[in-house]
């Protein structure tokens, strides 16, 4: 998307304007692109046997609980 311009370095207040890409792949996996740590347990949820993605939504769930 023209005009949106997002930094990997989480300085646009955790990816808000951010355009998620969600694709299904022709064996019916599910693949993510620019997942804000918002949606990190949403993509875990739909996704339960991707170990590494659980695990990034583990770390962002404890992030979020540390700044609280």
């Amino acid at each position: 998307m023209k005009g949106m311009d997002h930094r990997a370095d989480g300085s646009d207040e955790a990816g808000r304007g951010l355009v998620v890409t969600i694709r299904i792949g022709p064996d019916g996996r599910l693949y993510f692109a620019d997942i804000p740590p918002g949606l990190l347990e949403v993509a875990a949820a739909v996704n339960p046997g991707d170990e590494t993605l659980r695990a990034r939504a583990a770390l962002a769930s404890s992030y979020r609980a540390e700044e609280a």
